[in-house]
């Protein structure tokens, strides 16, 4: 059986303590003799040292002969235990001040002169008893400082024997198992020791090798995790590169363009591809980068509107914008970005792509000029029966009129009827006019309620008679953001259609425009559930015909879709007004039965932007004038009238029936006329021609062009011709071609001489 081991600490200690003992006992009789040689050195130094500070501090007294002051320090000094004598004398020898303790005799008394300045001015005599000499050899010998000195010594060596045997060869053990710990052996563990506390820390080194065993091969476990993880890191990151590379690629090779720009207003491009670069027709990506985006948009304020749009949204999508080329040509693009944001919501760049639909823009724009043309081909026989009405009005009032004149009668009431029913074909063909035109998107703000009413005259006289009309305008004057001629072609083609569908049994057809709120995202019942909120108009347009089926209504807004017979129709109409529609912002729904008749609801947007311009009033009679005037008409019958009517009215006119002639007689007198008032297509030399010649004469002479059709003008006339007859043209193209004003035929007298006194009150200088 295992012997219990001994405790290192009790064994250690028995045998200090012997050695311990036995150099006390030498080193104790040695300390005596010794402390008390030292103690009386001490003693001698102490007196010697407390006679010089009291001979140092009675040198002004002893000067000044103060015996009180002499006899405070003295006294202060004698109450001392260990002073014995303590005596002061003058210079003379005379005594100042005496004390003698008789109970305690003097071990030492010694007597020193004092100075002042140099000058004995008395002696001092000190004696100490042997109280302090005592006193200090019993604290000497008690405290054995120098035998400890011995015994530490002593247990140095103690220590160092004792080490050797007791600790150093465990330690030495202890030591080796460390290092086979350190080299990775754990195998060793049943060494034993003959003290508890060896044995202790080696269960304890034993243990510990335990846990660092255990601890590596965690170790290498998670060594191998780590590695794992490293080259999946490092896999990732080749596959991250190799993903950018095919971005960039990609973008790069993309078709349709892709750019990053700055979130800023007034920002520039940080990146863009070759196919943006193409597309705007510059030679390199250098040639964008840096410079302000406002460069490339056609109207630079739409990248405000557009940033703006991205800060309150985030993201746009499908936004068609017209941007600026190279060469200053213009390139329709469809546009989506996203805002890019940093953790705090802070904006840092844009991104987008940019698709060119210039070439499906104008396809567009063909599509709705074909579905435009069919719909007045539809109307064609009605339009042909209202002409026929009104000239035959006018030829009956005429020639009752000539039976009345012959007879001597008051014929004003026949001539105010023809003069209505004059009145009458000008509207009818102006719709026309302004429904088939072809011309750029104009969008601005416009109340549809005027339009609508104008539409609904326009199909009275166009449609079948058996077709009843029926219009309620709840928001008459509710505006929206659009084209005028946008809203005539979508409704013209909703009440063509419904026309159609009533055509043989004939029926009611009712016009609609209500106020609609959306409170919120998708807030809206059906049709329009989705519509953003806000303030909406719903036109909608009724019929009591023969109903649409379901599976027709799903198709009916698809492109080429028809149920017309061949011929009848090209299936583009609706698709077209879908198109014109959503760019507005707005939807269109269908509800129908067959048989029950269908119901078209059109949702748009309502403007809250700035009132509208609702322009100058119609003059309401002819103005006099003695202005001289030259007037260049091919026509005959246009030629005389005005000459006569102008006469009429205090005017001096000149006519000629073509340009060459109008500049003839011009340059007879270039100073002679105040104002020119030509027709556009003429023989020999057109009025643009004619313009131009005569400005080159006399720059500051006004002109008026009065025609009875707009080819050959720019699109700046065409929209000046689409505002109507006595209104101001405010193009440029109309600027730059030198016309003050354009009256479009037929014009009315009060018409022409409103044009002609508001072109020369603003006296040439400006449009009217």
């Amino acid at each position: 059986m295992k012997a219990a081991p001994k405790s290192l600490s009790k064994d250690l200690t028995t045998r200090l303590i012997y050695i311990v003992l036995v150099i006390f006992a030498v080193t104790s009789l040695f300390s005596l003799w010794f402390y008390s040689s030292e103690s009386k050195k001490s003693y001698l130094a102490t007196h010697a040292e407390y006679l010089a500070y009291l001979s140092d501090n009675l040198q002004v007294p002893l000067w000044n002969i103060d015996r009180d002051w002499i006899a405070s320090i003295c006294t202060t000094f004698a109450r001392n235990e260990v002073v014995s004598l303590l005596r002061v004398a003058g210079e003379d020898g005379d005594e100042l001040f005496s004390m003698v303790n008789e109970h305690e005799p003097s071990l030492v008394v010694n007597r020193r002169p004092v100075y002042y300045k140099g000058i004995l001015v008395g002696t001092v005599e000190l004696g100490f008893t042997a109280l302090l000499y005592r006193k200090s050899n019993n604290e000497m010998f008690f405290r054995s400082i120098l035998p400890m000195l011995f015994v530490i010594f002593g247990l140095m060596i103690a220590n160092s024997l004792l080490f050797s045997r007791l600790v150093g060869k465990p330690l030495n053990h202890l030591m080796s198992r460390i290092e086979d710990i350190s080299a990775g052996n754990y195998s060793d563990r049943n060494s034993t020791f003959e003290h508890a506390e060896i044995e202790n820390i080696l269960e304890k080194f034993n243990d510990m090798a335990t846990q660092v065993e255990k601890r590596e091969v965690s170790l290498l476990a998670a060594n191998k995790q780590l590695e794992s993880e490293i080259a999946e890191r490092q896999l990732a990151e080749r596959r991250r590169i190799e993903s950018d590379r095919r971005y960039q690629q990609l973008v790069e090779e993309l078709p349709v363009g892709v750019f990053r720009s700055s979130a800023d207003y007034d920002g520039g491009y940080s990146m863009v591809n070759p196919a943006f670069v193409k597309m705007l027709g510059h030679g390199s990506a250098e040639e964008m980068l840096g410079k302000s985006v406002k460069n490339v948009y056609r109207d630079p304020l739409m990248r405000d509107i557009f940033v703006e749009m991205l800060h309150r949204e985030g993201t746009i999508r499908g936004l068609v914008l017209e941007f600026k080329k190279s060469d200053n040509r213009s390139l329709t693009a469809l546009v989506t970005a996203h805002l890019v944001t940093d953790g705090q919501g802070r904006p840092q760049y844009v991104e987008g792509i940019v698709e060119d639909i210039t070439e499906r823009s104008n396809l567009e724009k063909q599509m709705r000029q074909a579905q435009k043309m069919e719909a007045i081909g539809t109307l064609a026989g009605g339009i042909a029966h209202d002409f026929n009405n009104i000239l035959a009005s006018i030829f009956g009032f005429t020639e009752a009129a000539r039976m009345r004149y012959g007879k001597g009668e008051n014929v004003d009431k026949y001539f105010s009827e023809i003069l209505d029913a004059g009145l009458r074909a000008r509207s009818l063909i102006k719709q026309m006019l302004t429904f088939s035109r072809q011309t750029e998107v104009n969008r601005e703000a416009i109340s549809i309620g005027p339009i609508i009413k104008e539409t609904i005259q326009f199909l009275r006289a166009s449609l079948p008679a058996m077709i009843d009309i029926k219009w309620s305008l709840a928001a008459d004057n509710g505006v929206v953001l659009a084209d005028p001629t946008h809203i005539h072609q979508i409704l013209m083609n909703l009440c063509t259609n419904s026309a159609h569908a009533m055509r043989e049994k004939g029926g009611m057809l009712e016009i609609f425009l209500d106020d609609l709120k959306v409170v919120t995202d998708g807030g809206c019942a059906e049709p329009f559930a989705g519509l953003p909120p806000g303030d909406y108009l719903q036109l909608s347009v009724v019929d009591n015909g023969h109903g649409i089926s379901p599976e027709i209504q799903e198709r009916i807004f698809e492109p080429f879709f028809t149920t017309k017979p061949r011929g009848e129709g090209t299936g583009m109409g609706l698709a077209v007004i879908h198109g014109l529609i959503r760019d507005m912002g707005g939807a269109i729904s269908v509800v129908s039965r067959s048989d029950e008749g269908a119901a078209f609801h059109v949702c748009l947007p309502k403007y809250a932007g700035p009132g509208l311009d609702h322009g100058k009033g119609e003059p309401t009679a002819p103005a006099a004038g003695s202005a001289r005037i030259l007037l260049v008409d091919d026509e005959e019958g246009f030629r005389s009238s005005s000459r006569e009517v102008l006469e009429q009215l205090g005017y001096q006119v000149a006519i000629a029936a073509d340009g060459l002639e109008a500049y003839d007689i011009f340059m007879r007198r270039p100073h002679f006329f105040d104002l020119v008032i030509t027709d556009l297509a003429m023989p020999k030399m057109t009025g643009l021609e004619l313009t131009r010649r005569l400005k080159e004469k006399n720059p500051a002479l006004p002109v008026i062009l009065c025609t009875g059709h707009n080819e050959g003008l720019g699109e700046g006339l065409h929209h000046g011709l689409s505002k109507g007859a006595g209104k101001g043209l405010n193009s440029t193209g109309a600027d730059s071609r030198g016309f003050h004003a354009i009256l479009l035929k037929p014009v009315l007298a009060k018409e022409l001489t409103a044009a002609i006194q508001g072109v020369l009150a603003a006296g040439g200088g400006g449009q009217w």
